[in-house]
């Protein structure tokens, strides 16, 4: 019985737009093979049964959380495993490329959009420290980091919602209500004068 990486491999020199290559599973599946392209683009070869099926690898963002598609079914397809590598790569590129390359592209702009709105959202906590003399911690989330800045008397929390602009919370803690109308007066929008 052929190897499931050799497999891989001569199915992965037929495959389109490459070259792309073959190579062991990175968590040692013994049934399953990685195909990458030197651009970082790669997905997984798996023989399940008497079938070969094409799965996605998606980027991971800087919080760790992987970008696979969202709220849909991830792009994948089987192949009888009894076919030759130059079919089955056929079938790959016809039914698995277009929609997984879509998919993978999105990903990729995704994990960017993250880490902008990330360092946006750290850029503005050390503004806001800096200014207030407050404390800076950093929580991480799943999808973001929370930046919480410590002062006397309550805390400015900043997190990650998008590149643009942060979202900002204020919490008072015991504060006197001067300090509270101070705060309000300052967050009221200004009036136009006629």
């Amino acid at each position: 019985m052929t190897s499931v990486v050799a497999l891989a491999d001569a199915i992965a020199r037929h495959l389109a737009d490459g070259p792309w290559a073959a190579g062991p599973d990175p968590h040692e599946h013994k049934l399953r093979a990685e195909v990458a392209r030197c651009d970082g683009v790669s997905f997984f070869l798996e023989l399940v049964g008497s079938r070969i099926e094409a799965r996605g690898i998606y980027p991971r963002g800087v919080t760790g959380y992987v970008f696979s598609p969202y709220g849909e079914r991830a792009p994948h397809c089987t192949v009888a495993a009894r076919r030759n590598p130059a079919s089955i790569a056929r079938e790959i590129d016809r039914r698995f490329m277009p929609a997984f390359l879509a998919a993978h592209r999105k990903a990729v702009a995704d994990v960017e959009e993250q880490r902008l709105s990330l360092e946006r959202a750290r850029a503005v906590a050390e503004q806001i420290a800096e200014a207030s003399g407050g404390t800076l911690y950093r929580f991480d989330r799943r999808l973001e980091e929370q930046w919480s800045v410590h002062v006397p008397d309550g805390v400015i929390r900043v997190r990650s919602s998008s590149p643009e602009q942060p979202d900002i919370r204020f919490e008072l803690h015991g504060a006197p209500s001067a300090l509270a109308f101070r705060v309000a007066a300052a967050l009221r929008p200004s009036r136009k004068r006629s």
